[in-house]
Parts: structure tokens; sequence; C-alpha cells
């Protein structure tokens, strides 16, 4: 590439896309002195950071396009949220500047269109960025199916999902005006199927749209030749992740994530992997994201300097804009009713903590279909913001341990409802404990009529028996089990001079139900792996509720006068481990063995580099982190990494466990099992619950196996 006729790079926009894969593309290239990165957000100091050569600006790129002079030969890559990319192409090619947009140009076709005009009229090159044809893996495909080896394509099936990961510090992919998955990754599937199978005419669309941006998307489209094209996408689950196109000679198989290479199945069976020795004409490159960056801005280049039409161009941008156009007109509309329940809770301001998380997620849900348009989620990260942005609320990024944010978060709210707890980070605790002092002294100071903070009945230890509000505090479960008792004790210390802000503490037995990680996930998943078993046969007692039931308590707890100052267990009932669970791991009962706690723990010392192995795994996985936490070895883990921090990190020369035969020996569960699925035998009682409060359970626990069953087959864990 020729960067020498080119004057600069500018790049609007300091997102992800840019630090992942734009500017270790311009390096690759060598340009990276003479690139200009614009953006107002904190990014531009991580990329000062690590990429010294760059210049970056803090400024509005409006302000920064509107001051430059105009330059024939300088490029500008357009990398802002989808809503600003009109006016930046716009202003650039006003200052006599060549642009190459990151998908999608914009979610409206017509102005696709007037933007390829625009560019037309000034006489610069307008492309935008479809890095997806650029895979060595989709060039491969593009040969076979143009020698035929597949034939005549009669399906075509593109799947990509997994839970949000995208490493973006800001929360536009999850704005409305930015679109959701369709306009994030649907505008790349959409062109590459029309790149692999022709012109395509939609015919249905599914989505889980409930008034904010969705997340999980089925789109059937056909080709003009006839071939059926189905796209499923989600921000939620993991799919397939892969591109296959049959046809009436064989089919071509694409894994999402391969983009070396693409595998012919002949009819026969007969497996053949197409792979182009020299995948790209910009350098001598490893094959990987950042490359087929390098080879986009290579193909950029030559267009400029021929005066070729790019790949993509406005006018092709728009035909895959109408598609997503065709969709969003055509999806089904929001569901906004809500069952009944005993709560007569209307809809007002609101403000929710943890809203992103399993509880907080199943109480957007219910707020958002009792026809709540006022609710703001304090979130901690984008990543977590998948299955609530669904929802029409506000997301904000909050840090509980600065009251001067909380406050202005509370401000103008009637209900609070405080699910956020510390889990990560070096400060759990406090976030705990501090960040909720900072929530309920915020909502006393601004006069908001309600706080209501679940809590756990980890507070109360495992005693015999039946259990009630007025047992006495006996932690369990860690640090968590003691945060949650302190900030217990000092929030209803604070209801007894709150004023007129009511302040109640739930505190819900074992949470289970689609989301739900511990008892509906996490079960299911060891099962399949061949690691889970029942302490002492499953005959200790379940305490459960489903997450519906614990939304409704506190429903009725932000309204109930005489919550004020309580605490109340709200439980469903109480069955043995193995009635709870059965349901569940049908798939595998017959492989599921039973051991004591005591059983394990010999197992494990005999097997300690698989403790070990445990443990580290434990330290890369943040839900698996938070479960161990609140165990037994959690304490034991704590202590190892400050004694063997390089064991721990990974950093040893040992020897990895030597692999069992899974099917003679299958390894050993882990010892916190025992934890979570003890063979205690304490009964929580909900009376206080139904007395005061008026609340039982919704939903009975074979509705809610049911609906947990259901959705661990949607999510393919099951």
């Amino acid at each position: 590439m020729d960067f020498q006729v080119c004057r600069g790079i500018l790049v609007l926009g300091g997102g992800a896309v840019v630090r992942e894969c734009f500017l270790p593309a311009i390096r690759m290239l060598g340009a990276l002195e003479r690139t200009t990165v614009v953006d107002t957000s904190d990014s531009v100091a991580e990329i000062g950071r690590r990429y010294p050569a760059v210049n970056v600006r803090c400024v509005d790129f409006r302000k920064y396009l509107a001051e430059c002079p105009p330059e024939e030969n300088k490029w500008a890559i357009v990398a802002l949220p989808n809503a600003f990319h009109e006016d930046a192409v716009k202003l650039a090619l006003s200052r006599k500047m060549h642009v190459l947009c990151e998908k999608p140009l914009t979610l409206d076709s017509l102005a696709c269109r007037r933007l390829a005009e625009a560019a037309l009229a000034a006489r610069r090159v307008l492309a935008v960025n479809m890095v997806r044809r650029l895979y060595p893996s989709v060039a491969m495909a593009r040969f076979a199916i143009a020698r035929g080896l597949i034939g005549r394509i009669r399906e075509v099936d593109l799947q990509h999902g997994s839970p949000y990961a995208w490493p973006a510090q800001s929360l536009a992919p999850f704005q409305t005006a930015n679109g959701g998955v369709l306009a994030d990754m649907g505008v790349h599937y959409l062109d590459l199927a029309e790149h692999l199978a022709g012109e395509l005419t939609p015919r249905e669309y599914l989505d889980d749209n409930r008034g904010g941006v969705e997340a999980d998307v089925t789109y059937r489209l056909v080709s003009r030749d006839g071939a059926a094209v189905r796209i499923a996408l989600s921000r939620l689950r993991t799919l397939a992740n892969q591109v296959v196109l049959v046809g009436t000679c064989g089919r071509l198989e694409l894994p999402v994530d391969n983009l070396t290479s693409c595998t012919l199945v002949e009819n026969d069976g007969a497996r053949i992997e197409l792979r182009n020795a020299s995948p790209f004409t910009a350098g001598d490159f490893a094959v990987d994201f950042a490359a087929c960056f390098a080879q986009q801005l290579h193909d950029f280049s030559a267009c400029v300097n021929s005066g070729a039409t790019p790949h993509v161009d406005g006018f092709t941008a728009a035909r895959t804009i109408e598609h997503i156009e065709w969709a969003y007109r055509n999806r089904a509309p929001a569901v906004t009713q809500a069952q009944t329940c005993a709560s007569g809770i209307r809809p007002a301001p609101v403000l929710i903590t943890g809203a992103t998380g399993f509880l907080g997620s199943h109480l957007v849900e219910e707020l958002s279909a009792r026809g709540f348009s006022d609710i703001t989620a304090a979130v901690r990260s984008p990543q977590n913001c998948a299955a609530v942005a669904r929802f029409p609320l506000r997301l904000e990024p909050i840090d509980l341990l600065n009251f001067g944010q909380v406050r202005d978060a509370v401000r103008g709210k009637r209900y609070v409802f405080h699910l956020a707890y510390g889990r990560d980070g070096n400060r759990p605790r406090d976030i705990t404990v501090e960040g909720t002092r900072n929530i309920v002294n915020a909502a006393i100071a601004e006069g908001c009529e309600s706080v209501v903070i679940p809590s756990t009945i980890y507070v109360f230890g495992s005693p015999s028996g039946v259990v009630d509000e007025s047992a006495v505090y006996r932690p369990i479960g860690g640090e968590y089990g003691r945060s949650k008792a302190v900030m217990e004790r000092w929030c209803l210390d604070r209801a007894a001079s709150s004023g007129n802000t009511r302040i109640t503490i739930l505190n819900p037995s074992c949470i289970y139900g689609p989301r739900g990680k511990t008892y509906s996930e996490l079960p299911a998943m060891l099962a399949r792996d061949r690691a889970f078993c029942w302490i002492a046969d499953g005959l200790g007692n379940a305490n459960y509720t489903f997450a519906t039931n614990v939304v409704d308590a506190m429903l009725v707890a932000a309204i109930h006068p005489q919550a004020h100052g309580e605490r109340f267990i709200i439980n469903d009932g109480t069955v043995t481990w193995r009635a709870f669970l059965e349901p569940v791991l049908e798939p595998w009962l017959s492989e599921i063995r039973s051991y004591t706690k005591a059983e394990l723990i010999r197992i494990e010392k005999r097997r300690r580099v698989r403790l070990l192995e445990a443990a580290r795994t434990a330290a890369r996985n943040p839900e698996l982190r938070r479960l161990v936490r609140q165990t037994a070895l959690g304490e034991w883990v704590a202590a190892a990494r400050r004694r063997w921090p390089s064991i721990l990190n990974g950093h040893t020369n040992m020897e990895p466990a030597p692999r069992l035969d899974a099917a003679s020996q299958p390894p050993a569960p882990p010892s916190w099992l025992a934890d979570l699925f003890s063979g205690g035998m304490p009964r929580f009682s909900a009376e206080k619950a139904r007395r005061v409060l008026g609340w039982s359970p919704r939903l009975d626990l074979a509705e809610g196996q049911r609906r947990t069953i259901r959705y661990l087959e949607e999510m393919n864990l099951r």
C-alpha cells in the first residue's frame, strides 16, 4: 500500500474497533505517524498510551472538521456510533476528504444514497468497511461457488451468537439510535449473504425487542435463484457460529472465527479444506482480524489512486440497509401486559442498581411490562447490558462509591431498588457496604418514597429446623455473607431516622429461573461435563424461590407502609435438592453419582494439581470466581493466591494433570458443590411476608422448573 500519496489519516472515533482493529492495521502498513484520532471519550488517553506515534485530539468531530482546511489527499475513517455516521461523512466530504466509513454507513437507505451521490459530486471515494468480505475463508468460498464445486445453492445458514463480549467502553451499542444486534452484526451477514448467494428478498423477521434494542434475531430471506437464507444472531446465547452453504453437489462450511479457510463437503462425505497460501495483497500478514482491516485500507487506497468503485459503496450499502428497514418495520409488537400479582404498584420514576444481573433483568422486564417508562439502570460495564437493553430504559454508568453521582442518579426517583453488591475488583466489601449506605442516604436526602434491598438467606447461616426473621446473624459464604450481614444491620438501624423514605430488606432463598447462574445454569453445565454430583444423595433441603416471585415481593415491599424498617424472608418452599434439580438434570441423571463433602475433599487432596487448575479457572472466570468466593474453597483460593501467585496465575512449569478416560473414570466434582447444594436441613419460613405483605409465590415449582428447562434449551445448555 502506498500511503505516500496520502497526506494523512483522520480517524473519527476512538472506540474498540479503532483501538483493536484500525490502529493495528495502520501500524502494519507503517502509517501511524500520519494518523490523527479525534474523540471526546476517555479512550483517547488509552490510545495515546498504546500508540504513542498517533496524534490524539480530545475534541468533538464536528468542531474539528469545521476548523480544519480542505485537504485533497487526506482520508477520513469514520468509526463513531452509528447515529453520527451521516453527519461525519457529509462533513468529511465537504472538506475534500476520501471517506472509509465503518458499517453501517447509516441506518437510513435514502441517506446512504444521498451520501453516495454527494461523494460522486465531490469526486471523492466513499467506501463502507464490510471487512468480512475480505476474510480469506470467504474469498475461498466465493472461488468454490464460482467453480461450481457445490452446484446450485439451495440453502444458506448464517449463525453468529455468544454472550456480548465486545470490548466497548461506551453504551452506544445499546442505544436505540444505533440499532441492536441486527444493525451491528446483522449488517455484516446480510451483506455477506448477498456477496455469496446473490440479491435477497426478505420473508420473515423475529427478534426479542421489547422497546429497546434487540439482542436475539432470526431473519429469513430468499435469493433470486430460490435459495432459502436464514440469519440467526444473538448477544445472549451461543449459536453454531458458522456459515453453511448447501448446494446440489455439496456444501461449504465457514466457522465465523476461522478467517483462514473453508471446508468443502462433497455429497459422498469427503471433506476438503480450501485455503489460499497468499491471502493478502496488502502484505505478508498473519491471518487475523486486523490483517483484514489492513487489506481493506489497501483496497481503499487502490480506489483512491485509480478512481475504481469500492467493494461496498453507498449504493451497495443502501441495499443492505433496506433489509434492516424491512425487518424493523415488520417486527412483532412488543409485549406490554404483565401477569397479575398482588402488587398494585403504579408507573413512576425508578432507579435500579444491579439491573444487568440475574434478578435485576427480571425486575426490568416486569416493570416494563407494567408500563414503567422512566427506568434508570445503573450499570458497571457495557458487556453486561444486552439482556436489559431490550427494554425501554436509560443506562447510566454510576460509581456507587461516589456519593455525588449516586445522589444525582436518585434525584426525582420515587422507588429505588438496590440490587448491586460487590463481586469483583479490589473493593467488593466497600461496594456492598459503603455503596448501600450511599444509595440509602442519597434516597433519603432526595425524598424517595422507598428503597428495597434484596439480601440473602446466607446471613442466617445454616441452622436446623424452621428459620424465620428472628434468627440471629451467623453468615456463611465467606466475605459475601459477612458483608451482606453488615449491610443489613446498618440499613435496619438507618430506617429509624429515614424520615418519609421507607427502607426494606428482603432475604430471598436460592433464586432460580431463566438467566440464573448458580441454581440454574451451573448444575446443567457441570452435569453436561460430568462434574456434578449429589451431596449425600441429594436429600438435604433446597429452599428455593423463582426469580419472578422475588420480583413480586420487591414490588409489594416498595409500596407497603408496613414494610418499612423490616426484613422479610422470601421462599417459595422447601424440597430436597434431588427433587429440585432432577427435572433440570434429567438428560444426565444416570451418570450423576453421590458423595459426601468429606469424600470430595479426600479426592481433591489426591488430585492437588486439579485443584490448582480449578483455582486458575476461577481466577479467569468472573462468574465462577464470584461463586467460588461464596464457598469454603474461596477462602483457600484467596490464601493460595497470596502464597503461590505464580502458580495460580498460570506461570508455572508444573505438568498438567493427566486426562482421565471419560468413559471409565469421570472427573471428580469440586468440593465446593457441598457448600452450594448441601445436606443441611433448615426450612426457611416466608410466613411474615405472607402475613404482612400479602405476598405468595405466583409461579409454583413445576412451572418454574418448566421455564428454566426451556431457557436452558434455548441457551444450548441442555
